[in-house]
């Protein structure tokens, strides 16, 4: 599988990392999705902790709609609301 060679490959979160945190990777994203126009390549992948992916995926409100989402904007490390 494409997501087992990679967290092989990239054992820790790549974003805590960067912050000097050591934190096991147990989720691999991609860093442009596939539905726009992204690959499975691994530079187009990033491994990321439960908490990073947490803290980023779309936030839901009760009655299911999305009204916000916060995305990654990976290669600077910051996020924006969308």
């Amino acid at each position: 599988k494409i997501r087992d060679a990679y967290v092989a490959s990239h054992p820790l979160c790549e974003l805590c990392l960067k912050h000097g945190r050591y934190v096991v990777a147990e989720e691999v994203h991609h860093k442009k999705p596939l539905a726009e126009g992204g690959t499975h390549a691994w530079n187009n992948l990033i491994a990321l902790c439960k908490a990073v992916t947490q803290e980023f995926m779309p936030k839901e409100e009760i009655d299911g709609t999305k009204k916000s989402q916060e995305k990654v904007d990976y290669q600077n490390d910051k996020s924006e609301t969308k």
